[in-house]
């Protein structure tokens, strides 16, 4: 799971990329055949749409700085298998590279929050996520941290 920045007054596409998730045999182009996205009160979903393995959702809405909002995604596959992206999560490790420190971490509602410090200036540093949902899935996301003075 992963958290974006959303400016208050800004009306953006965000994408769910879905490939990671599908079993190896459902990895091809087109192989979601339906699917379906919700958020929480105090953002508005405008639409959405799939693409491959893509699922793209125009968000607006204020929203209130600060505050997290929650977004879904439900797909179902060509050979109907069933996905939901916001499973709960019952445990969770984190990696991180030599160079930084991943200070403490938390999970709740589906969301893993890492507290990471350190750096070099200019350096990308990979951070893993290893999840293991209250259904028994196991499922390991990346993302890519840049180190730049501000």
């Amino acid at each position: 799971m992963f958290s974006i920045d959303k400016d208050p007054s800004a009306k953006l596409d965000y994408v769910f990329d879905w490939t990671d998730w599908l079993h190896k045999t459902e990895v091809k182009e087109g192989a979601i055949k339906t699917c379906t996205v919700r958020v929480s009160d105090g953002i508005v979903l405008e639409d959405y749409s799939f693409s491959g393995n893509n699922i793209i959702a125009y968000i607006s809405g204020g929203g209130e700085e600060g505050k997290t909002y929650r977004v879904e995604c439900e797909i179902t596959t060509t050979i109907g298998s069933n996905y939901l992206l916001t499973e709960n999560i019952e445990a969770c490790e984190i990696s991180v590279p030599e160079g930084i420190k991943l200070d403490s971490y938390s999970f709740l509602d589906g969301k893993v929050t890492a507290w990471i410090s350190g750096g070099e200036n200019g350096k990308t540093y990979r951070v893993s996520c290893k999840i293991t949902t209250t259904e028994g899935r196991i499922d390991e996301r990346s993302i890519f941290i840049k180190v730049k003075d501000r």
